[in-house]
């Protein structure tokens, strides 16, 4: 039966079970098409063609040359192919050091000489060394410098990782440096022969070749290790904190100059170059730079598609995902107006032709013809002239009467691998004190590792600098000239530039201690002549970092190089710097005689340089002392008396050296046959000739624990018995003399070993309760917890028991 459905919808039922007709919705009647065009307005637009053919002519000026540096230094040379990334000749810095340059890398120095173990066996499998092999080299006995080429690690500046390392490698490993120094002389001829692990290696006719090419390929690898500098000069400016160089792109006399001005670090891109006027820097004349090329290109145009635009086809649907027309704006909102009726009205009307540009190119389109359906040819010319604002991607140049507009395709790398921060400083104001700091707040170490200088600070030997004059040994009051700040607060202070300029440059601090020593330890503040605008320091301050960089470049080199970054500061700081203050006594200063410095670890060993361990004692009383018949004792009752008749002036420092010597003014010597001062914790008492205490020091110093502070200390570091059986017989107990519970999340307590015990979560110390933690194993309850160690942790002989708080500041303390 026939369905009255069917005649009453506008398209008949298919007879072809394929449906292709049906979807290719085919228009048999062409007068009905010419009316629906009619009815859709196609017949009111105006005669245009389509392009159908691009032929587009492109100059491409690759990178041929760069510069950088001011009069002090001026360092350029030619860009070629096979020159690293610009951020790499930008950026880096000198790394190496010589082998006996005290600031060396001692790390890196280690891993040189490891290498060059591996590559004397990768040439001959007999070639079986280790590092002693060439303690003894005889033909070390020919070079002046190098007495051996094991490595020697300094016990200063030394964190308890250094400590570790040093006593790993000191002595046993092969030192890289050294090696590296020997070699090169030997080869250039300047001194003696090859330092050999075997006689054998040496014959009649030479020496043998396989270790002859392990030579050459460490002397080629050791100089590869990092990207530096080829001169002194780099780009970074130290007044301006930034980097600042320009580089040419092109040759001849068709040359283009680009500079970056204000280029903080961090990744270099196109937007921080700007065209520049003026000279370009050259390459030398026998360089081999790329040759500027013009490139022509024929090919066809392809429409621009985005989401949303208009269909091209009648039948044809648009994205939903996008729906243009629905765009929410307001009258104001003339952005959001402006590219909905882009995409209404000329979304259509756009074309891209593809232009292939290697890296490192300066671009410029010299020609572009169009040529549409109807055969027409059509010369497109900018948009903009030389007087317009600026434009993405677009670098404007004056050539002669012509306006040439050009896209730079920097040779720069998309990432990196960057290491953590090795070195810190901020740069920041102090409104209190009207004055503004350089605060080194972390330098590179010996090993390559950051180190901390708050840390270093606290456990330096110079923060007695600070004591008070005292008018009498009974005073309670007493006049400081100033009060001191942190060894790595530096001093930035304004000097004139003119009549409105005002730069500042680092100054010192007054410091008595002619021993505490106020120079930077980094590489940023290391220009001791840079003056930095007062601009350069605002209110928020500014950060300056240094890190290492990794990254591989297009022909698959690898590049290794130092980096600075500058960012916006955490604001301003208070050092509480005052002068002419009158203040009662310290704690601790019984005495007019202060402990300056203490230096309580011999050099080379044990038993070894003990001229090298003293303590060092200012006359802080305002006059001469005579201190014959006054005593220094230690912790164990070791007494030293001074000698009769020794006098000291006012604000004068003496050292008293452990070992022997001969006695004058600034140097005594107790002539002991063992070291006095113990590393980990000991006590300085000085005595007058009556008997009566005069100064008493204990270090660490526990002199930094708060006044206030809610808790009270209390150790028992020996257990009955043996104290590896009985663990459970040491503990260390705290006990809350606040008014109010605490809760010790977050809390610690640590040895002088830096071993730790975090407190678990939510812990609470009521007022007046205990709170113990036993060294060994258990359950833990209220109040006690356990450590959970396998072996002692307090030292019976010598140790400190540290609470710090979820800040990490340092709350309660004592001297085991």
């Amino acid at each position: 039966m026939e369905s009255t459905t069917t005649w009453r919808r506008l398209e008949p039922r298919t007879r072809d079970e394929r449906l292709a007709g049906s979807l290719r919705a085919s228009v048999h009647d062409p007068a009905w098409s010419l009316a629906r065009q009619w009815q859709l307005g196609e017949f009111d637009g105006v005669d245009a063609g389509s392009p159908i053919r691009v032929d587009l002519s492109v100059r491409r000026r690759p990178v041929t040359a760069y510069g950088f540096g001011d009069e002090r230094g001026r360092d350029s040379g030619a860009y070629t192919p096979e020159s690293p990334p610009l951020e790499v000749l930008a950026e880096r810095e000198r790394v190496s050091r010589r082998f006996d340059d005290p600031d060396r890398n001692l790390r890196d120095a280690a891993d040189a000489g490891a290498q060059f173990l591996r590559l004397l066996a990768t040439h001959d499998e007999s070639f079986d060394y280790a590092a002693a092999d060439f303690a003894d080299a005889p033909a070390l006995d020919a070079y002046d410098e190098v007495d051996s080429l094991l490595l020697d690690v300094p016990d200063e500046d030394l964190d308890a990782e250094g400590e570790r390392f040093a006593a790993v490698v000191s002595g046993r490993a092969l030192d890289g440096d050294r090696l590296y120094h020997v070699l090169t002389k030997a080869e250039m001829g300047l001194s003696g022969p090859l330092p050999l692990p075997n006689e054998s290696l040496e014959t009649d006719d030479g020496y043998d070749q396989s270790y002859l090419d392990a030579v050459s390929e460490f002397r080629e690898w050791y100089g590869e290790v990092y990207s530096e500098p080829d001169g002194e000069a780099d780009a970074w400016d130290p007044e301006r904190l930034e980097y600042e160089f320009e580089v040419a792109a092109g040759s001849d006399s068709d040359r283009r100059s680009l500079s970056v001005e204000a280029y903080e670090g961090g990744g270099l891109d196109w937007y921080d170059f700007a065209a520049r006027k003026g000279s370009p820097p050259e390459p030398p004349e026998d360089a081999a730079v790329p040759e500027t090329e013009t490139v022509t290109t024929a090919t066809r145009p392809t429409p621009v598609r985005f989401g949303g635009m208009p269909a091209r086809r009648w039948w044809a649907f648009e994205d939903g995902e996008v729906n243009v027309p629905n765009v929410d704006a307001a009258a104001e909102d003339i952005s959001r107006l402006l590219l909905a009726e882009y995409a209404l009205v000329s979304g259509a009307d756009w074309f891209r032709v593809p232009v292939e540009l290697p890296v490192g190119t300066l671009a410029t389109v010299e020609d572009l013809t169009v040529t549409d359906t109807f055969g027409r040819e059509t010369e497109v010319r900018p948009t903009a002239g030389i007087g317009d604002s600026w434009r993405l991607f677009d670098f404007t140049f004056q050539a002669g009467n012509d306006v040439e507009r050009s896209l730079f395709l920097p040779p720069t790398v998309t990432e990196s691998l960057e290491t953590d921060p090795v070195e810190t400083v901020t740069f920041a104001r102090d409104e209190g004190a009207n004055v503004a700091w350089a605060l080194e707040e972390a330098v590179e170490g010996p090993l390559g590792t950051r180190l901390d200088r708050h840390e270093q600070s606290q456990q330096a030997a110079g923060k007695a600098a600070d004591a008070p004059v005292q008018p009498t040994t009974d005073a309670d009051w007493a006049y400081r000239l100033s009060t001191g700040v942190p060894d790595y607060w530096h001093p930035l202070v304004p000097v004139r530039r003119g009549r409105r300029a005002t730069d500042l440059e680092r100054g010192e601090m007054l410091v008595a201690d002619r021993d505490h020593d106020t120079d930077p330890k980094g590489a940023i503040l290391d220009e001791r002549d840079a003056s930095i605008p007062e601009e350069e320091v605002p209110r928020t301050g500014k950060r300056v970092t240094r890190r290492y960089r990794h990254a591989r470049w297009t022909d698959g080199s690898t590049h290794l190089w130092s980096s600075r970054e500058a960012t916006v500061g955490t604001g301003e700081v208070s050092s509480d710097l005052q002068f002419d203050v009158i203040a009662e006594r310290p704690p601790g200063e019984t005495g007019a005689l202060s402990v300056a410095v203490v230096s309580q670890r011999s050099a080379g060993g044990t038993f070894e340089n003990l001229d090298e361990e003293y303590v060092a004692f200012r006359n802080a009383a305002g006059r001469t002392l005579d201190l014959t018949g006054w005593t220094v004792a230690d912790r164990a009752g070791h007494e030293y008396a001074f000698p009769e008749g020794f006098t000291i002036d006012a604000g004068d420092v003496v050292r008293l050296r452990t070992g022997e010597g001969d006695d004058d003014e600034s140097d005594l010597y107790w002539n002991s046959g063992a070291p006095v001062w113990n590393d980990a914790v000991d006590e300085i008492h000085v005595y007058d000739e009556e008997g009566a205490p005069v100064t008493t020091q204990s270090y660490p110093d526990l002199g930094s624990v708060p006044d206030d502070s809610p808790f009270e200390c209390l150790v028992e570091p020996d257990a009955p018995g043996d104290d590896f059986e009985n663990l459970t017989g040491e503990f260390v107990a705290f006990r809350n003399v606040g008014d109010d519970p605490v809760d010790l999340t977050g809390w610690r307590v640590e040895d002088l070993s830096g071993r730790r015990y975090e407190f678990p979560d939510e812990f609470v110390v009521d007022a007046s309760d205990w709170c113990v933690v036993v060294t060994g194993d258990g359950t833990d309850s209220d109040p006690v917890l356990y450590w959970g160690a396998d072996k002692p942790v307090w030292n019976n002989d010598g140790d400190a028991a540290l609470l710090y708080d979820d800040r990490d500041v340092l709350i309660a303390g004592t001297l085991v």
